[in-house]
């Protein structure tokens, strides 16, 4: 007598599968390619392997008791069926799920992108996707949301613009990287056609007075070397203070006068060049060199620099300088309008800034207006009055 094969599992078989300190599978008998895993709860389900364009790949099904022996090998057969067709049913199963994709979802997977930003960036991304995005978008369907909700969410802020703003820049970008995943059809980012609330912004910088003010006061400053010798850097500069913070003394040559960068705004940026005159490359060769510390302006912050102690000097200075109100950045705004104002290019201050994009740099467009009608006046006044030649 001819002994037949056994086809399937029987609910005994299923139960009788203890679990262990380690997941395993076991191949279904009679029906290639369906395997029964068993996991350390004991939870037990069903998934498909299979080969496609020499590839191995597997598709889940279901768990077990709610999907059968019986209902795994039916589902099985028609998997085994596409494939044979050249259909690949994992991307028919990615398909589904991103149809069923949502904006909570989705912020879950753009957690791949954040990890590219910067530490300071990160936190702000969360900080506004957990606050606002997710309790007020995270049950749209990524693939239907569109203008008129954003237009909704954007007015739900009710006279917080700077935050609705900043919280649309954020939308903005997850549903321009679901494009990238293929979650979204390419250009149908519904953000970019939502205007932002007009924001006032002052870009604070100081005038030929205020610098001397400022100057003066740290002529007179009594207090530790580092954070008043960073203060003049971000003045000679116009850096960013996470950047003269951040430079190492590895990154400075001080022969061509440049500082490399590597803590661009974003990681995916890379190293920028800082260009340093000659009185900034004089101030860093009068530092004394912390040997514990790869840093030029090294302190007891919790990155090994001078951290928060820059921000303290910052407000002794402008208090002593009676200008309360000047924030640290302002130093960069200042270099800027001095630029500006002794004939550089919107383009040139751009470049020494670090500005990615030419838009950052049209914020001080009014300057550059002002610093060419004021040129224009010194031609003309030239011409009305040659001086005499030989």
């Amino acid at each position: 007598m001819v002994k037949r094969k056994k086809v399937g599992f029987t609910v005994d078989d299923v139960e009788a599968f203890p679990p262990k300190e380690k997941q395993y599978e076991l191949p279904t008998p009679g029906c290639h390619g369906l395997y029964l895993r068993v996991m350390p709860s004991g939870e037990k389900s069903w998934s498909y392997r299979y080969s496609i364009l020499g590839k191995s790949r597997r598709v889940s099904l279901g768990l077990w008791p709610e999907l059968t022996c019986d209902g795994a090998m039916s589902k099985a057969d028609a998997l085994r069926i596409d494939v044979r067709d050249g259909k690949d049913p994992r991307g028919e199963e990615k398909t589904r799920a991103s149809l069923d994709l949502t904006m909570e979802k989705l912020a879950e997977r753009f957690e791949e992108h954040i990890e590219t930003l910067k530490p300071r960036t990160q936190a702000q991304y969360r900080y506004y996707i957990k606050k606002w995005i997710t309790p007020r978008l995270g049950t749209f369907l990524v693939r239907l949301i569109g203008l008129v909700h954003l237009q909704d969410f954007k007015r739900s802020f009710k006279g917080k613009h700077r935050t609705a703003n900043l919280c649309m820049a954020v939308v903005s970008v997850m549903l321009g990287w679901a494009e990238e995943q293929g979650l979204r059809p390419p250009g149908s980012n519904p953000a970019k056609a939502v205007k932002r609330f007009p924001v006032t912004v002052r870009h604070r910088f100081l005038d030929p007075s205020e610098i001397g003010k400022i100057l003066d006061a740290m002529d007179k400053w009594k207090g530790p070397l580092y954070p008043i010798a960073a203060i003049r850097l971000l003045l000679l500069t116009g850096a960013r203070r996470s950047e003269i913070r951040m430079i190492r003394w590895k990154d400075v040559d001080e022969t061509m006068g440049v500082a490399d960068l590597p803590d661009h705004k974003t990681i995916s940026r890379g190293d920028r060049t800082l260009y340093l005159p000659q009185e900034a490359v004089d101030i860093i060769k009068s530092l004394p060199q912390n040997h514990l510390s790869e840093f030029v302006f090294a302190g007891e912050g919790k990155d090994g620099t001078i951290g928060s102690s820059l921000d303290h000097a910052w407000r002794k200075i402008r208090e002593d300088a009676g200008l309360p109100d000047v924030p640290l950045h302002s130093l960069r705004h200042t270099w800027a309008s001095l630029g500006l104002v002794e004939g550089l290019t919107l383009s040139q201050v751009g470049a020494n800034l670090g500005h990615s994009s030419p838009t950052t740099t049209q914020k001080y467009s009014h300057l550059a207006a002002a610093a060419g009608k004021t040129n224009a006046e010194k031609v003309a006044a030239a011409i009305k009055r040659p001086k005499a030649i030989g």
